[in-house]
């Protein structure tokens, strides 16, 4: 019988809020600094300005109110769920293939996907466009053509909760970002050098690609906060300073 330590529990530190700017996972909520009294993203450095409305130690209730928690309905019953699939994917078979499994995940996400991908199939961004009417989908996405540029930047109204960034074929190599991720929910991800599309994901299957699924939740925030946050950041339109009030200027 397999032995489990309730103290194990107390180590369990699950996202609490995303940032406003980068969308990085804390785990705790954002104080001021002790020598410099500014609450400073650790992840992109945006500095969060107190205001009457929210003051120096109001960070966390101002992400509250602007819906920068992280609300979980059932969170040990959720995260069992994505352990349980994410059981099946270290057996991969022609009967149980990776994409039913990523299928399978992106289904039971109920607080947020995030993804990097050096492209992607026209089949995945409509799964994902399904998934976004449910939960915020955000997506950086290189190496795409004009035609799959267009499906994933316009038609907004199509799947309001569809952002994505994107680098066309026309960018820089060397800008262009590499890496391959997604992350559900901040308690399970999906990492390796399988691009989003089926093909990868198919050899994926019959060892011809690499997919590993990530459950160890300190290092799924790790590489989010690593891999995702710092170039949506860059990409961002908020700029270094946050004004913490709901109420409009």
């Amino acid at each position: 019988m397999t032995s489990f330590d309730i103290g194990s529990l107390l180590r369990f530190k699950p996202p609490q809020y995303l940032c406003e700017k980068c969308y990085g996972l804390y785990p705790l909520i954002l104080f001021p600094d002790k020598k410099t009294e500014k609450i400073i993203c650790p992840i992109c450095k945006v500095e969060y300005m107190p205001t009457d409305e929210y003051g120096k130690y109001g960070c966390g209730r101002y992400l509250d109110d602007t819906n920068m928690k992280v609300n979980y309905k059932d969170l040990f019953g959720h995260a069992k769920e994505l352990a349980l699939i994410s059981a099946r994917a270290k057996r991969p078979s022609i009967d149980y293939p990776l994409l039913r499994v990523l299928y399978e995940a992106l289904e039971k996400a109920e607080v947020f996907v995030h993804f990097t991908t050096y492209g992607i199939s026209h089949n995945m961004i409509g799964a994902l466009k399904l998934i976004s009417l449910r939960v915020p989908v955000r997506g950086i996405v290189s190496n795409v053509d004009s035609n799959t540029l267009d499906e994933l930047i316009k038609h907004k109204a199509e799947a309001p909760g569809f952002d994505v960034k994107a680098y066309g074929t026309e960018s820089s190599w060397r800008d262009m970002p590499h890496q391959k991720l997604i992350v559900i929910d901040g308690l399970m991800a999906f990492k390796g050098a399988a691009n989003l599309t089926l093909n990868a994901w198919r050899k994926a299957t019959i060892g011809k690609d690499m997919v590993e699924v990530v459950t160890d939740v300190k290092e799924v925030i790790q590489i989010h906060n690593r891999y995702f946050s710092p170039i949506w950041a860059e990409l961002s339109t908020v700029g270094g300073q946050i004004e913490m009030s709901t109420v409009p200027f």
